[in-house]
């Protein structure tokens, strides 16, 4: 379906809402430590990249969620946008 959508000439990306992959009872990706977060976007990079044939460049935390060490992560793995901003918006 990605590529479906991709050929179509739309852009797709990794977003992830952690309480379906680790704990229920944590909505938020800023609830995880580094190390679960690194794991987490590590899973879905490689799930996305065996998809698509190419890494993802742009990545959404489910509820905007993310935190200043979940911004560390997606740079380190070379996405290059983020859409995990709301404004106005203090979930």
């Amino acid at each position: 379906i990605l590529l479906h959508i991709e050929n179509r000439g739309h852009y797709t990306g990794v977003h992830i809402h952690p309480k379906h992959m680790a704990d229920p009872a944590r909505d938020f990706l800023w609830q995880y430590s580094h190390e679960e977060q690194d794991t987490m976007l590590k899973i879905c990079t490689r799930d996305y990249e065996e998809m698509t044939g190419h890494p993802p460049l742009y990545f959404r935390a489910g509820k905007y969620s993310v935190d200043d060490g979940t911004m560390e992560l997606i740079q380190r793995m070379a996405y290059r946008y983020d859409f995990s901003y709301f404004a106005f918006r203090n979930w």
